[in-house]
């Protein structure tokens, strides 16, 4: 067994080096260093006794025979608390033995909220304790803190650590300002908007004030950006929302929270309407009411780059007819939105129209109209067509003729517009045509009028006495969009041969009928029957003889009153 120096054994059995048995000195250079050093210096030595400054041989005998490990307690000193960032904190700690025991050179370590901050070698002060050589320094960041010393303990020491000491440190207070702003702008326009953001002082951060600020309109985020090295900032080619009235600027600190964060006071901010202009085209500026016409609405922003929004009324005779949003497709030009409606004309009068388109914006446009457009709607052409111009009958059976209406098909141009063909037509057409036929001889009607179904009827033409006569059938449509037609046809009507020809009206003479010859006579219907008395010359000589008789009677009766008177 090694013997242990003279000057490291100690009689004394209060000292804590005092072991009473020998063992073998631990080799602790850093910490022998340490304390020759602080010998030569002549800090950090605590008044000791002799046999405490160099224990005897006896007394490191004992302490190699010590079994078990001592006690200690560990307190923390703090020289120097800080409050506000960039204040030091110095600290230090004392390590107190329960028992014989050497710490000289064993370290206690620092930890600030958990993390371990620095380390300092433990010295003999004395009376069994020992203090840390070098004291702890350090800048804590801004925010409520803990600290602790801990010894972590040796093969004959326990550890221990301090009870943990907060203290709090204070941020760096800034101030935020608005530097440049617009106090209005129309909808979508890009507007730029400059800050800067101070510090009451210096930080302990060299690069100075760092972080970002973050541009708010009513509050919401617009844009985040970073500080400058001078704590300017600038957003530029923000787009506001609409309805915002006021603009401001956060900054939101920096990433080690030296900094506060502040805000800027509010700039007010306006937005203004953008200015539109409405147009209305018509695909035609008459057509016929059997066909359609397309209406284009063409909305133009003011500063010819804003897309405008919303919708456009299109009014006839200033009564909306049709609501529809505005859009955009590849062919739109920058700053304009269209609106297409197509115009059924068939709900509408025959005749002329003013037409409007009228713009009702979204948020941030002005309203606006159109100039007025004429839209003249032509009646739909029919023809009346009989199926004979030439017609017979007598007054007991009149003639009769079938007729039918059409609608006229207008091709292409022959409404004098060159929209009135088929692929002009609307996608609601007028139905076929219904209506009714009146026959006329000059100015005055001949019967009844007689109703068309599904464009066909026929006209009986009863009342017209013998002769050959022109009879006008006119149409009459049942539709406001159909204009009349009229047909002309030759009705002869000769007299009734027999009075056994006559007949009801029903039984009228068609075109078409033709007299039919009377079948021959049977024998049995011409035989001649005996007479009840015989006759001379026939039974028209009856009469002379009845007349003669009656002048004789009359002579007779002269004569007799002539012999009277004489």
């Amino acid at each position: 067994m090694i013997k242990l120096p003279r000057s490291f054994r100690s009689d004394n059995a209060a000292d804590p080096l005092h072991t009473g048995t020998r063992r073998e000195a631990p080799r602790r250079p850093l910490g022998l260093a340490l304390a020759a050093t602080l010998a030569l210096s002549g800090a950090g030595l605590a008044t000791a006794n002799a046999a405490q400054a160099a224990p005897l041989p006896q007394q490191a005998e004992s302490v190699a025979e010590a079994a078990a490990a001592v006690t200690t307690s560990t307190a923390l000193n703090i020289g120097v608390s800080p409050t506000r960032v960039g204040e030091l904190l110095v600290a230090s700690a004392v390590v107190t033995l329960n028992g014989p025991a050497l710490l000289s050179g064993e370290l206690v370590s620092f930890e600030l909220d958990g993390v371990v901050v620095g380390q300092s070698p433990l010295i003999y002060f004395g009376s069994g304790k020992y203090g840390t050589l070098i004291p702890l320094v350090l800048t804590p960041a801004a925010g409520s803190h803990e600290l602790v010393a801990r010894f972590a303990g040796t093969a004959d020491a326990l550890a221990s650590a301090s009870d943990p000491t907060a203290f709090s440190v204070a941020q760096i207070s800034t101030q935020t300002q608005i530097t440049s702003a617009p106090a209005s702008a129309t909808i979508e326009a890009p507007i730029d908007v400059s800050a800067r953001v101070s510090a009451d002082r210096q930080g302990p951060d060299p690069d100075g004030l760092d972080g970002s600020a973050v541009l708010l309109a009513n509050g919401s985020p617009l844009m985040t950006l970073d500080l400058a090295a001078d704590g300017s900032v600038v957003f530029d080619d923000v787009v506001v929302p609409w309805g915002t009235t006021n603009l401001s600027v956060a900054y939101m600190g920096d990433s080690r929270g030296n900094y506060a964060n502040s805000s800027s006071p509010f700039s007010t901010f306006t937005g203004d309407v953008l200015e539109t202009a409405t147009t209305l085209a018509l695909s035609a500026p008459q057509i016929r009411a059997d066909g359609a016409v397309a209406l284009t609405a063409t909305v133009q922003s003011a500063d010819g780059t804003t897309v405008p929004r919303g919708a456009v009324e299109f009014l006839v005779d200033e009564g909306i007819v049709h609501t529809g949003q505005l859009g955009t497709d590849a062919e739109t030009a920058p700053g304009t939105a269209l609106a297409v409606f197509t115009l059924n004309p068939a709900e509408l009068m025959l005749g002329a129209h003013e037409l409007t388109a009228r713009f009702v914006p979204g948020d941030g446009f002005a309203d606006s109209a159109s100039v007025p457009a004429a839209l003249r709607i032509l009646g739909v052409e029919t023809a009346l067509t009989p199926h004979a111009i030439e017609l017979r009958g007598t007054p007991t059976r009149p003639a009769q003729v079938d007729v039918t209406a059409q609608i006229v098909d207008a091709g292409s141009g022959e409404d004098g517009t060159g929209n009135g063909g088929s692929e002009n037509r609307s996608d609601a057409p007028i139905d076929l045509p219904a209506g009714t036929v009146q026959a006329y001889v000059g100015v005055q009607p001949l019967g009844d009028p007689v109703s068309l179904e599904e464009g066909t009827g026929t006209v009986v033409l009863a009342g017209l006495p013998v002769g050959a006569h022109e009879v006008e059938l006119r149409f009459t449509p049942g539709s406001p969009q159909l204009l009349r037609s009229a047909a002309t046809v030759v009705v002869t009507v000769t007299a009734d041969t027999t009075p056994d020809d006559a007949v009801k009206p029903d039984d009228a003479v068609k075109p078409d009928d033709k007299p039919q010859p009377k079948p021959h006579a049977k024998p049995s219907d011409t035989a001649v029957r005996p007479a009840a008395l015989a006759t001379t010359g026939g039974q028209g000589a009856t009469p002379v003889l009845l007349g003669g008789l009656a002048l004789l009677g009359g002579a007779a009766a002269l004569i007799l009153s002539a012999r009277r008177r004489s």
